[in-house]
């Protein structure tokens, strides 16, 4: 079993996740609620589930009630989930499967809360056959979007990885060097500071590759011109999220001068990150920034963050709710000029006073 500060920590934000997850359930009128997501499994149980393709499984299930946390699964995988530590109950299913382990638990004619958005279609049919079902992936993604302190301490930590491997381009890159040679520098950098790896593949992008929002390193394209470096990193199973601009020649003034009111279109959208502020205020701010660089938001300025490296808040068009204390967001503007673009990406926590920054490498243009 692990046995580090960390691990500790996820446990105590897991005891945390479960009494704030069950209040919002009674405050519901439910009792009871399944689960077969691993990211809302692991946030009840802090359980490193091993799920292939999938993030709703059907070799894992929760059980969440007034009693606590059963967490259901193989015998294999029992043995596994025993030695690497929780404080759930975890228990195995034989002959009977998954969906008979859980009615041999769960009294019959019972109203249970389900993962109305993602279950698959024959868990449901399994299920409904016997309970009254109640949607309540809303009641979940309430619960998830506010991180309590033992959350925040390990988001904290993957955006100080993340930090530090920005931190280090200026020093591990060489002339002539691929992209796939500094995403895979980067990537032993964060894996010596104790991530379990890249949130998604490293976003390495220079020269012609800056068209695009998104884009994968190439493994034999030596880095020209801008650079690009968005990183995300998984650390106990949370995420975090950074974006840095270099440039590996001589930096024209024309995109000097953009990239330096860019930056402050960054620092405005940073600024707006506070309690009580509206999603739609935000964008209608950041928009009116855009057009004075006769540009247009293009993609979302920002998202949350946490045991998915996507998960609301979402910070796009058209949504009508307001940004809370408590929350984790990646802000990640975009702006296109064509031919290149800048994209940065920070890891903020919302507080009573506004955001905090935790992705502190610099946002100077350097160099390399």
């Amino acid at each position: 079993m692990p046995n580090d500060k960390y691990l500790d920590e996820s446990i105590k934000a897991s005891k945390e996740a479960y009494s704030s997850l069950l209040k919002l359930l009674q405050d519901n009128g439910l009792d009871t609620l399944v689960l077969f997501r691993e990211e809302n499994i692991r946030y009840v149980s802090a359980l490193e589930l091993i799920i292939s393709i999938r993030a709703t499984s059907d070799s894992y299930a929760a059980i969440v009630d007034k009693n606590g946390v059963r967490v259901f699964t193989s015998e294999d995988e029992y043995r596994r989930l025993k030695d690497y530590g929780s404080w759930v109950d975890i228990e195995k299913y034989g002959p009977e499967g998954l969906v008979g382990k859980i009615k041999q638990s769960i009294n019959e004619n019972k109203e249970i809360g389900y993962e109305d958005s993602s279950i698959l279609h024959y868990l449901y049919q399994a299920l409904s056959a016997k309970y009254k079902m109640k949607p309540a992936s809303g009641i979940i993604s309430q619960a998830r979007s506010i991180k309590n302190s033992y959350e925040k301490d390990i988001i904290i930590k993957a955006a100080e990885i993340l930090t530090h491997a920005v931190s280090e381009v200026p020093k591990v890159y060489k002339k002539g060097m691929t992209e796939a040679e500094l995403q895979g520098s980067l990537e032993k950098i964060m894996r010596e500071d104790g991530a379990e790896g890249f949130g998604t593949w490293g976003l390495l992008t220079s020269s012609d590759g800056l068209k695009y929002v998104h884009y994968f390193p190439k493994y034999n394209k030596k880095i020209q011109g801008m650079l690009n470096v968005n990183l995300s990193v998984k650390f106990y199973g949370y995420y975090a999220d950074i974006a840095r601009i270099f440039s590996a020649e001589k930096i024209k003034k024309d995109i000097e001068e953009k990239y330096t009111t860019f930056k402050g279109i960054n620092d405005t959208l940073i600024g707006l990150i506070k309690p009580g502020q509206s999603i739609s205020s935000v964008m209608e701010r950041i928009s009116a920034e855009y057009r004075k660089l006769n540009s247009q938001v293009m993609h979302a300025l920002g998202r949350g963050v946490g045991l998915e490296l996507v998960e609301p808040p979402f910070i796009v068009p058209g949504i009508n709710q307001n940004i809370e204390a408590g929350q984790a967001i990646s802000t990640n503007p975009w702006i296109s000029f064509g031919d290149y673009s800048f994209k940065l990406v920070d890891t903020v926590l919302v507080e009573k006073d506004g955001s905090k920054l935790y992705t502190k490498a610099t946002y100077d243009l350097i160099e390399l």
